[in-house]
C-alpha cells in the first residue's frame, strides 16, 4: 500500500485586512442596531467558532507580481496579460486566475480560509455539522451583526431560501423553540453574508430583496457603472466590482429574483416594540406563536438522504470493468446481429447478483470511458465540468461531453466521492484506469507517475491502488496488470481494516478494454507498472495464473473480451476472498457496475446507455432481489453518502436508491432521465417510456435508421430497438413539444454560460393531455418492414 503525501493547497500572500467600518471606507457602523446594513467590503464581517475572522464575499485583488510569488513562478502570469482586480468574490477570481494562468489551484484550503491574518472567505467545512435531531446545520460563527451564520443545510434533505444578504427566518439548532433570522453558508456567491439584514418595514423584520440589497451598496450600479468582462473556463462574463449582491443567476449585473421573491413570500417575522432602538430583538421578544414559516426549498436531487445505517460507518467497494459486454436478461434489445455470452464465466460478479440486489433498468449519463467516470466520481453531468465547459465548440450553448473533455480539475477537484468520504474518515482507494486527469501542455503522463498520482490525490484519495491514468497503446512497455492492482488494494485493504477505519475501495479494471487482453496475458511482464519495473512480482494477489484466465475463454472472435472480463472477474472475487479474510466482507457495502453500454457505446440509444448494476450487502439486501426503478450511474454518489451518513458539500445531479435497494423505497424520484454525449442530448420520460434525442452530430450509427435526424422520438414500449423515429408523427406531436420543453430545461441548467440554478428537470412529466394523445404502440404506417427480434444481450465491440 501507498500513501499519497499530501498537500495543502492554502494561499500564503498577505491580505491587508481593512477596518470593519460601512464598506470600510472608515465610516463607523453599530453593526448590533437593527435593520438592514451593508457588509464591510474588506475585512472582517465575523467571528468564526473557532476564533478566526469571516470575511464578506469580495477579495482585495492580485497582481501578476504577487501571483508569481506563490510558488509557482509561472510566466504566463505577468503584468503584461494578467492581474485579477479587487472587488471580485473568491470564486470567479480563482476561476479567473486558473484560467489565465493555466493552473489548476485553489485561493483558500479545503476549510475555506486563507492569508494572513487566516480568514475565512467559504465553506468554513472544518467548523459545523449537521444538528442530529433536526439536521440543520450547526453554526459556524456570528456576524458582526450578532446573528448566526450556519453550514449549507436548513434539514438534511433541504437547502434553505435565503434573501439577498443569505438569510432567512427559521429555526436553527441553537434556537429550536423561536424563530430567529440567520445566515447560511451557500456555495456560491456572497457564501456568508452579502449585507446585513433583516430590513425593518413598519416595524416589521423581513427578508431583504436583491433591490433593497443594490438600493442600500453604491457599489451596485450595474451596467450603469462600468462593469468589468472577467474570462474564466466557462466563458466571458460581465461583472461589477466590489458588489456583494448577486441575483438568482449569481450575476452582479443582472436582475434575476431570488427564489424567495418568486415564491411570493415576504417571511414576516418579530413586530419590534417601539422603545427598541440599541440592540437587535432577542428570542424573548418573539411571538409566542411563530408567524408562518418561511418558504423552504423543494427537497434537492442533489440531497443525500438521512442513513438509518448505524453510526459507525462500514466500508465500500465500488468495482467497474472496462468495455465489459452486457452478460445478463435485463440487457436491452439489440437492434443488430445479438451475441450470446455463457455467464458462469463470471462467478464472482454472480455471487453479487445471487445474494444481493440487481437493477434491471440502470443507465448511464454519460456513455463513454470519461464522461461515465466522471459521473460516477462527482454525481454530476459533465456537462457542469469546469474543465469541459472551457472547452470544445464555442458557437452552442451546449458543452461538448466526450473522452477529452470530461476532466476533473480546478474547483471540481472539491467536488467529489471520494473527498467527501475521505472528510468523515474513509480510507479512500484508487486502483486501475482513472481517465479523468486533465491535459497539461508537454506533460506526457505515462511518464509522470507522480504526477499521475498527486493528481488522483487532490481529488480525495489517500491510497495508491496502483493507477493507469488512461487507456494504454501498445508502444508502451507494460499492459494490463491484474496482479499489480489486486495487490496493492489488498495491502490498502488490509491496512485500513488493521487501522479500524473503514475503506472506500475504487476498482477500476482496465480489463476486458484494449489492448487485447489475450495478448496482454500471453506476452505482458507482470514487472512492468505504470510506477516503474517492479523488482520483484506483486505479492498476495489473490489471482489465477494468466494462462488458466485465457485457456477459460472459449474459442471464437469473442476470446479476447471473454479473456479481459474473466480475468476482471477474478479480480473482484480476489477482492471478496480477502475482504473475508478481514472479517469485512458481509459489512461491506459491494457495487458492481459496468462503465457503459457496448451495443452503441458513444451514443444516446439504449444499447449505449444501458448497464448491468448489482450490489450486495447481507442483512441489509435481500440476496436474489431485483430494482426496476430506473436508476443512473448519478445515483451512486448520493447513495454512498447516504450509506456513510455524510452530507454533500455540492449539488448533486443523482438521488439515492438505498431505500429501494434495502425494499423500503421512499416513493419519491425523478420523472425524467438525461443523457449527453458530444453535443447530442437526449431526455426519456420514465412513465410513457418516450424518449426524445436530440442530435447535433450528423453521423451514422450503425443499426439506428433514423441516426442521421436532428430529431428523434421513440416509443421504447413499442419499438425497444429505437427503429421508428415518431418525431414527425402527428400523433406524437404534444408528447414530442412536452418532451422539448423538459430538454430545453435540462440545457438551460446545463449550458456553457450562466447555468440557470434551482430549475427542477428532473420531477417534470409531460403534460396529461400530451400523454393521453400518444398512442401506446407505434403507428403501423411508420413500422418497419421487418422490426427486429429483441436480443437478451449485446452485441460484441472489439475492444
Amino acid at each position: 500500500m501507498a500513501s499519497f503525501t499530501a498537500r495543502a493547497l492554502v494561499w500564503s500572500a498577505c491580505v491587508t485586512a481593512v477596518s470593519a467600518q460601512g464598506m470600510g471606507m472608515g465610516v463607523a457602523v453599530d453593526y448590533t442596531v437593527p435593520g438592514l446594513k451593508v457588509v464591510p467590503r474588506r475585512g472582517q464581517a465575523g467571528t468564526a467558532g473557532d476564533g478566526e475572522l469571516i470575511y464578506g464575499p469580495l477579495e482585495a485583488g492580485f497582481t501578476a507580481d504577487q501571483l508569481a510569488n506563490v510558488g509557482r513562478n509561472n510566466p504566463t502570469c505577468t503584468t503584461a496579460n494578467f492581474s485579477a482586480p479587487a472587488g471580485l468574490d473568491t470564486l470567479i477570481a480563482e476561476e479567473a486566475i486558473n484560467f489565465a494562468c493555466n493552473w489548476t489551484w485553489s485561493i483558500l484550503d479545503q476549510c475555506g480560509g486563507h492569508a494572513t491574518p487566516y480568514h475565512y472567505h467559504e465553506r468554513m467545512t472544518c467548523l459545523w455539522n449537521n444538528s442530529n435531531i433536526t439536521g440543520h446545520s450547526t453554526k459556524a460563527g456570528d456576524m458582526l451583526d450578532l446573528h448566526g451564520l450556519y453550514g449549507y443545510w436548513e434539514s438534511s434533505t433541504v437547502l434553505p431560501v435565503l434573501d439577498a444578504c443569505n438569510g432567512h427566518f427559521g429555526y436553527t439548532p441553537d434556537s429550536p423553540n423561536v424563530r430567529v433570522y440567520h445566515y447560511h453558508i451557500t456555495l456560491h456567491a456572497p457564501f456568508t453574508a452579502g449585507c446585513f439584514g433583516p430590513k425593518i418595514v413598519n416595524g416589521e423584520e423581513q427578508m431583504v430583496t436583491l433591490a433593497d440589497c443594490r438600493t442600500l451598496v453604491p457599489e451596485c450600479d450595474g451596467d450603469g457603472g462600468s462593469p468589468i468582462n472577467i474570462t474564466t473556463a466557462a466563458g466571458s462574463k460581465l461583472y461589477d466590482e466590489d458588489c456583494p449582491c448577486f441575483d438568482g443567476n449569481g450575476s452582479t449585473i443582472t436582475t434575476v429574483p431570488l427564489l424567495f421573491e418568486l415564491l411570493g413570500a415576504n417571511a414576516t417575522v418579530n413586530t419590534l416594540a417601539p422603545t427598541t432602538t440599541g440592540a437587535p430583538t432577542s428570542p424573548s421578544s418573539a411571538p409566542s406563536s411563530p408567524p408562518s414559516p418561511a418558504p423552504t426549498a423543494p427537497t434537492p436531487s442533489n440531497a443525500p438522504t438521512p442513513s438509518s445505517a448505524p453510526t459507525t460507518r462500514q466500508s465500500i467497494l465500488l468495482f467497474m470493468p472496462d468495455d465489459m459486454p452486457f452478460m445478463w436478461p435485463e440487457a436491452p434489445a439489440n437492434p443488430g446481429t445479438a451475441a450470446t455470452y455463457d455467464t458462469t464465466l463470471v462467478p464472482s460478479m454472480n455471487r453479487i447478483r445471487s445474494e444481493g440486489v440487481t437493477f434491471t433498468s440502470a443507465s448511464v449519463a454519460g456513455p463513454k470511458c470519461a464522461p461515465a467516470r466522471f459521473n460516477l466520481m462527482t454525481g454530476r453531468y459533465c456537462s457542469r465540468s469546469v474543465y469541459a465547459r472551457g472547452r470544445g465548440s464555442g458557437a452552442t450553448s451546449r458543452v461538448t461531453v466526450q473522452v477529452p473533455t470530461c476532466k476533473i480539475d480546478g474547483t471540481d477537484n472539491t467536488m467529489t466521492m471520494a473527498r467527501t468520504l475521505q472528510s468523515v474518515g474513509y480510507r479512500t482507494i484508487m486502483s486501475g484506469k482513472y481517465h479523468l486527469l486533465p491535459d497539461v501542455t508537454g506533460v506526457d503522463w505515462w511518464t509522470n507517475y507522480s504526477g499521475v498520482a498527486a493528481g488522483v490525490n487532490a481529488t480525495g484519495f489517500t491510497d495508491d491502488g496502483g493507477i493507469f491514468q488512461s487507456n494504454m497503446d501498445n508502444t508502451l512497455n507494460f499492459t494490463h496488470n491484474l496482479e499489480w492492482t489486486t495487490s496493492l488494494s489488498r495491502a490498502a485493504m488490509a491496512d485500513a481494516v488493521a487501522d479500524n477505519v473503514p475503506f472506500f475501495l475504487y476498482f477500476a479494471s482496465t480489463l476486458p478494454h484494449g489492448p487485447n487482453p489475450v495478448g496482454a496475458l500471453m506476452r505482458g511482464n507482470v514487472l512492468e507498472t505504470p510506477n516503474g519495473t517492479l523488482a520483484t512480482p506483486p505479492a498476495d494477489t489473490g489471482m489465477p495464473t494468466r494462462a488458466s484466465i485465457v485457456n477459460a475463454a472459449p474459442t471464437g472472435t469473442d476470446r479476447a473480451l471473454m479473456a479481459g472480463t474473466i480475468a476482471t472477474d477474478y479480480a473482484l472475487g480476489s477482492l471478496m476472498e480477502k475482504m473475508d479474510s478481514l472479517n469485512v466482507l458481509n459489512t461491506t457495502l459491494i457495487i458492481v457496475l459496468m462503465d457503459h453500454g457496448m451495443i452503441a457505446k458513444d451514443s444516446l440509444y439504449e444499447g449505449g446507455t444501458r448497464i448491468a448494476m448489482m450490489v450486495r450487502l447481507p442483512g441489509v439486501f435481500a440476496a436474489g432481489s431485483t430494482v426496476s426503478r430506473s436508476v443512473t450511474n448519478l445515483d451512486v454518489v448520493p447513495t454512498l453518502f447516504e450509506f456513510a451518513q455524510v452530507t454533500a458539500g455540492y449539488a448533486l445531479d443523482g438521488m439515492s436508491w438505498l431505500g429501494d435497494a434495502r425494499g423500503t423505497p421512499s416513493g419519491a424520484y425523478r420523472a425524467n432521465l438525461f443523457y449527453e454525449i458530444d453535443l447530442d442530448r437526449a431526455v426519456l420520460n420514465i412513465a410513457s417510456n418516450l424518449k426524445l434525442i436530440s442530435r447535433s452530430g450528423t453521423g451514422n450509427i450503425t443499426n439506428y435508421p433514423a441516426s442521421t435526424a436532428a430529431i428523434q422520438l421513440y416509443n421504447l414500449t413499442a419499438d425497444p430497438t429505437e427503429q421508428v423515429n415518431l418525431a414527425t408523427s402527428s400523433s406524437y406531436s404534444s408528447a414530442l413539444a412536452s418532451l422539448q420543453s423538459m430538454l430545453a430545461c435540462q440545457e438551460l441548467r446545463t449550458q456553457r454560460t450562466n447555468p440557470v440554478t434551482n430549475l427542477d428537470c428532473d420531477s417534470q412529466a409531460p403534460t396529461q393531455a400530451a400523454l393521453s394523445s400518444a398512442p401506446t404502440s407505434a403507428p403501423a404506417t411508420e413500422s418497419p418492414t421487418a422490426t427486429p427480434t429483441p436480443a437478451s444481450a449485446p452485441v460484441t465491440s472489439a475492444p
